[in-house]
């Protein structure tokens, strides 16, 4: 039977269905593993501990259970835990870490304590992804020539996007404030965060009222919380080396503060910070953003350079259908190029400066690319010919745009492609970084 290397690790709420403890695993948890539906199951329950392995050996427990294969919905796989039996095992919990790893699926309580051990053991030039999102970091550093080996993500359309690029790479979904800190590497190379500027976590809200409350955390600072489970998942982990990406305004910001005062408590020390303009390394995009390096390695080294030029392109170079067979929008043919000529002019009339950033496919850069480029506002970068005709880029043509060669993989649909990449770094930029921190580390 064929199997996926990839373990892919996720927590999940313990649900409760005809006074039985209830465990759902659906389709998107078991994509790409070969519990497919129909497939037949051996599932064996012990104290705090559920083990289901494929192929129908020895399943005294599947029958039991009435389980003993993979269950169908709309054609998509499905496996619903929800008897005595699972009850018993799960007595008390009300959060699981569920591992899908090859052959076989364990499900045990999500613990905390990080004196209980079990980390894994991380290789050389190791790196360990928070936020990961597409995966755009994790390809800058892979370029850098590390080696991701685990991504913490808790966006399933991301991680199908993840999990297409880094079919090696062990990928934990879930929430930052459910880290279960027994699952992650001891002593990684680098460890990487996009440390989220708003709020990011889908916990419980009681939960996170509880835990703001015990830390003193007003209701407004709901982002400190996700740095204090960022920075206890370091101190947990000791990698070498940490590396932040952040947008630029979250310099000098109360969460750079505590990130960094707590990251200094525990013996990290600031190397370096820069903001990261494009237009200082001829990137295409003239996107700013925050970088942080630190380490606790006192023969550690190093000053981001920011003057590495790239390769010079004009946006014809990148367009994936040139601009002699686009499709060019107007007016007539357009109502959201009508819209934006209408929003224009209203706008300057008013003394708004919103309008269209409208580029020439001789042009070598175009304005910041957000995460909302598939909703069509005036603001974000199109493409335009001297006959007053415009054109928006393709998804492909965006990943270009941030750095990434054609062999990435975009699985989603245009709008959720559209979001990973603009919610990522400009991976030409931070693969330089890397190239950096690299050389910075085998001199240490």
């Amino acid at each position: 039977m064929e199997t996926k290397n990839t373990i892919k690790i996720f927590t999940s709420k313990v649900g409760e269905n005809r006074n039985e403890k209830r465990i759902w695993l659906e389709s998107k948890r078991l994509e790409n593993s070969c519990f497919r539906a129909g497939t037949e199951i051996t599932v064996k329950a012990a104290a705090n501990k559920i083990v289901i392995k494929a192929g129908a050996v020895n399943n005294f427990l599947g029958s039991k259970l009435g389980i003993s294969k993979i269950h169908s919905r709309r054609g998509k796989p499905l496996l619903d835990l929800n008897n005595k039996e699972i009850s018993k095992s799960m007595k008390n919990i009300d959060m699981v870490t569920i591992c899908v790893d090859g052959d076989t699926i364990t499900i045990e309580p999500s613990i905390k304590d990080i004196s209980k051990g079990g980390y894994r053991k991380a290789q050389d030039m190791s790196m360990v992804d928070f936020f990961s999102g597409g995966g755009l970091i994790s390809e800058a550093m892979r370029q850098a020539k590390f080696n991701p080996i685990m991504a913490i993500e808790r966006d399933p359309q991301a991680i199908l996007n993840y999990e297409a690029n880094f079919p090696n790479t062990t990928v934990y979904e879930t929430d930052i404030l459910d880290l279960d800190f027994t699952r992650l590497p001891k002593k990684p190379t680098l460890a990487v965060a996009g440390v989220p500027c708003t709020h990011h976590s889908n916990c419980r809200p009681d939960l996170k009222k509880k835990r703001k409350k015990e830390m003193g955390l007003s209701e407004g600072n709901e982002a400190l919380l996700i740095v204090h489970a960022l920075v206890t998942a370091f101190d947990f982990m000791q990698p070498q080396t940490i590396l932040i990406e952040e947008v630029e305004s979250f310099e000098n910001s109360v969460s750079e503060l505590y990130l960094t005062q707590l990251l200094g408590a525990m013996g990290w020390k600031v190397i370096d910070k820069k903001i990261l303009k494009g237009a200082d390394f001829n990137s295409m995009q003239n996107r700013n953003r925050y970088c942080l390096v630190m380490s606790k390695n006192p023969n550690f080294q190093l000053k981001i350079k920011t003057n590495a030029k790239l390769q010079m392109n004009v946006l014809e170079d990148i367009l994936e259908v040139p601009s002699s067979k686009r499709k060019w929008l107007n007016e007539d043919n357009s109502k959201t190029i009508a819209y934006f000529k209408r929003a224009q002019e209203k706008n300057k009339k008013i003394g708004r400066g919103f309008k269209m950033q409208a580029y020439l496919p001789s042009d070598t850069s175009v304005n910041t690319i957000s995460g909302g480029y598939a909703k069509r506002r005036i603001t974000d970068s199109v493409l335009h010919n001297n006959n007053n005709e415009f054109s928006f880029f393709t998804d492909r043509e965006l990943a270009r745009l941030f750095g990434l060669p054609d062999n990435f993989r975009l699985v989603g649909s245009y709008t959720t492609n559209c979001r990973l990449i603009g919610q990522g770094v400009l991976v030409d930029i931070f693969s330089e970084v890397g190239n950096q921190i690299m050389t910075a580390l085998k001199v240490s």
